[in-house]
């Protein structure tokens, strides 16, 4: 059974739009970089009111065993170390589809 990773981004106010592209361009690339990645969508929230959260991410994943592998992988450790200083919060939910 496939799992949907979605990771919800409070970004702080001083990432500028640039960096924010820089930084979806780093998760996109992602899928080319890990094995049992699926798909990759990633963008800014453009419901402004109502959500602290500025960005959202989904990975479809082949299946469980293939997000318990992501999560330690390299190139996701080096992905969350360049977005963490731009983070006020985040919030992660793993669904199986």
């Amino acid at each position: 059974m496939a799992v949907l990773h979605v990771v919800l981004f409070a970004f702080k106010q001083e990432t500028t739009d640039d960096q924010r592209r820089e930084l979806h361009q780093k998760f996109t690339d992602l899928l080319s970089q890990i094995e049992g990645v699926e798909s990759v969508d990633i963008g800014k929230n453009f419901l402004e009111q109502g959500s602290r959260y500025t960005d959202a991410a989904v990975v479809r994943m082949k299946d469980r065993e293939a997000l318990a592998a992501y999560g330690p992988h390299d190139r996701h450790q080096e992905v969350g170390r360049a977005i963490r200083p731009h983070m006020e919060d985040v919030l992660v939910v793993d669904i199986e589809v």
